[in-house]
């Protein structure tokens, strides 16, 4: 999918990065920062007096602690019951061009061998993939 070089290089130099994510219910359940709102920033994923942090926003956090910077961001714009096929149109919309890592997460992809469209969403993924890795020139919307 890419390599990491520009996440590595920006964490080196001290410079702010951003992670953005996409994907289905249990993207959503991987909670995010507070200051996004929306599903992701209920307190059930992001409730930290009681200790419990979603998944994505837990590895956020872990990329803070080591390479700390107040400019650091989470962009998590994964929707519930939501198949890869629902991102592949007008992917700017949901993965900012200027995101340094991302993240695509769907349950079905974990069902290996028990979902009928299990190839098909898997050749979604690969084109997301692809897409973000060639945007802005494709996939732009106005």
């Amino acid at each position: 999918m890419g390599g990491a070089e520009r996440l590595r290089r920006k964490v080196r130099l001290g410079q702010p990065v951003m992670i953005a994510a996409i994907g289905a219910s249990n993207t959503v359940r991987g909670g995010c920062e507070a200051r996004q709102g929306g599903k992701c920033a209920e307190a059930r994923y992001t409730n930290h007096t009681e200790g419990r942090v979603g998944w994505l926003l837990e590895a956020f956090m872990g990329l803070n602690r080591s390479f700390p910077h107040a400019k650091n961001r989470l962009i998590n714009r994964a929707q519930m019951a939501t198949g890869p096929e629902a991102f592949s149109r007008c992917l700017n919309a949901y993965l900012p061009v200027e995101a340094d890592a991302v993240v695509i997460s769907f349950a079905d992809m974990c069902k290996l061998g028990k979902s009928p469209t299990l190839p098909l969403q898997a050749r979604y993924v690969a084109g997301l993939s692809f897409e973000h890795l060639t945007l802005p020139d494709s996939t732009i919307c106005r």
